[in-house]
């Protein structure tokens, strides 16, 4: 009965052609769109390579790593603020205390 319903279906003979173009068309589109990220990547590299050697010698020249005394200035960088060295061991020595006291109270 399938093969019936086959021969009231009328054939059209552009089919392939039609089939073939969909294809081609289908190609270009996501060719296209790769091409365009392509590009967009390529600029942003650029961009960022430019950014980055910019960043670096501002970096650089802003930090007076060129200078003798460049480590000296680096350490100084890491140190932390006296108030907050002396704030910490306040808080912890409290934190000390009150779980003392809550270890005392569930007993």
């Amino acid at each position: 009965m399938p093969e019936d319903l086959a021969r009231f279906t009328p054939v059209d003979e552009n089919q392939e052609i039609l089939e073939l173009m969909a294809e081609v068309r289908a190609y270009f589109e996501i060719a296209s769109k790769r091409i365009v990220d392509l590009v967009m990547f390529a600029i942003d590299q650029h961009f960022l390579y430019e950014f980055s050697a910019a960043l670096h010698q501002a970096l650089y020249e802003k930090l007076g790593l060129h200078e003798p005394n460049a480590r000296e200035r680096c350490e100084g960088y890491l140190v932390e603020d006296p108030r907050i060295v002396a704030e910490r061991s306040e808080l912890l020595a409290r934190k000390g205390q009150l779980e003392s006291i809550l270890g005392d109270l569930d007993k």
